[in-house]
């Protein structure tokens, strides 16, 4: 651009030719900025940040590209309050590493909120990218229920879950009940069924929240059962924190998303 023949009309100062560009002041300003390694006062503002990121892409700027994803890797309670925001803009300039980690917290929201709540920056994505964001989101769903509803990954000469299958005083609410060949404790058995609903809703849902198992605890203790009553409690949360490494190692095995990234966008 800089190296072609000037014509006529075009403008000189100092015996240099003036290209005349139809970006803002205001957008070069920002690019520019991202251009300099010493500048430190760089914006974090979202429309800012895709401004920045329109014009390097335009003049094929790779290595701003990168200065500026990892920028916007960086800012966690943004990509915390709007993933899915994050995620298009990721989508939107090719960056995979921001899509990636803007994708793993949209796990966090539901199903539901994420296929129906309309979010503007989408717009410059295609729907395959989007649908690839839905189908991710399915498929850690799928992994993290599973562990809810299949135990075959719990070592039954554990402690921990060895007290979930002892036979509780007979007439109590906490008797157990058979499932997998197994007899469990019944208020176990809830909080399992109550987790997998949880997880399919939104895979990355804390399971050993104080509030969540709350309700648990106050179902252990209405049984009236005393080996319940007085182990019951720490047993559960001690099992919630072995539950919840068992989702995040199962999500982490999905299918970087990532991956679905490089394909062609709309604008």
């Amino acid at each position: 651009m800089f190296t072609l023949p000037p014509d006529e009309s075009q403008e000189v100062y100092d015996g240099r030719p003036c290209v005349k560009l139809a970006d803002t002041s205001k957008s070069l300003l920002l690019l520019l900025s991202w251009c300099d390694p010493r500048c430190v006062a760089r914006s974090v503002d979202l429309d800012d940040l895709q401004l920045a990121l329109e014009l390097a892409d335009k003049y094929g700027m790779e290595t701003v590209m990168k200065h500026l994803e990892t920028s916007m890797i960086g800012m966690k309670d943004t990509i915390s309050a709007r993933p899915v925001v994050m995620y298009a803009i990721a989508a939107r300039f090719r960056l995979e590493n921001l899509a990636h980690a803007a994708a793993k917290v949209t796990l966090k929201t539901t199903f539901e909120e994420l296929a129906t709540t309309f979010i503007p920056e989408t717009r410059h994505i295609t729907g395959l990218c989007f649908i690839s964001l839905l189908k991710y989101h399915r498929a850690c769903a799928t992994e993290a229920v599973n562990a809810a509803k299949n135990f075959d990954w719990l070592r039954r000469d554990n402690q921990d879950v060895i007290f979930f299958t002892f036979s509780c005083p007979r007439g109590n609410s906490c008797s157990t009940t058979e499932r997998a060949n197994q007899l469990w404790k019944s208020w176990w058995l809830k909080y399992m069924d109550a987790v997998a609903v949880l997880l399919a809703a939104a895979p990355s849902s804390s399971v050993s929240d104080i509030e969540f198992i709350a309700n648990f605890n106050t179902e252990i203790s209405k049984g009236g059962c005393q080996p319940c009553c007085q182990g019951g409690h720490k047993k559960l949360a001690v099992f919630a924190k072995k539950m919840s490494k068992e989702i995040k190692t199962r999500i982490s095995s999905v299918k970087d998303i990532s991956s679905a990234v490089p394909v062609d966008n709309i604008d």
